[in-house]
């Protein structure tokens, strides 16, 4: 997989492979499931296909993943 690096949270779309980092440290990678159109936050499927809400202003960033 090919890394994007820092995308902007209004820019993923649905079906976007993301890893999701906290102050440069590896959180989760997923799949986005839902989003908001201002990019404040996402809805992640994990591999076992639970969903996480992931928020921007909590400080976490995304790096899409070109699959």
């Amino acid at each position: 997989m090919t890394r994007i690096f820092r995308t902007r949270w209004d820019l993923v779309e649905q079906r976007d492979m993301v890893e999701v980092s906290f102050n440069g440290k590896f959180v989760q990678m997923g799949i986005v499931d839902e989003f908001s159109l201002d990019g404040d936050f996402v809805w992640l499927l994990d591999p076992l296909g639970e969903r996480r809400l992931i928020h921007a202003h909590d400080g976490y960033d995304l790096v899409k993943l070109d699959r």
